[in-house]
């Protein structure tokens, strides 16, 4: 399912990824990894500043710091996780 969710999403460019800032310093962000059609590829953001490392799948950046979610979001995230298929499903039908 993250997948098909990834494939459909537009990649960031190496240009785009120099722009980010880490989510936990707001430390610059270093792309190490392939370049596939222009766009990141998968691997690994770096912060030289709190060396934080944000995982990148099929181009997208996951820049969620899971240990600063607290017990209530986490619980939010299960259901929210649940239902976004369906609801996902009932968006695209109604436009």
């Amino acid at each position: 399912m993250r997948t098909e969710l990834l494939n459909s999403v537009v990649r960031l460019t190496p240009d785009e990824a120099g722009q980010l800032r880490c989510p936990r310093c707001v430390g610059p962000l270093r792309y190490a990894g392939p370049i596939r059609e222009g766009a990141l590829d998968g691997s690994t953001l770096h912060c030289g500043h709190c060396r934080g490392e944000w995982a990148v799948e099929a181009g997208v950046p996951w820049l969620l710091d899971e240990e600063s979610i607290g017990c209530f979001e986490g619980l939010i995230r299960h259901v929210y996780d649940w239902i976004a298929p369906v609801h996902d499903l009932g968006v695209r039908c109604c436009r």
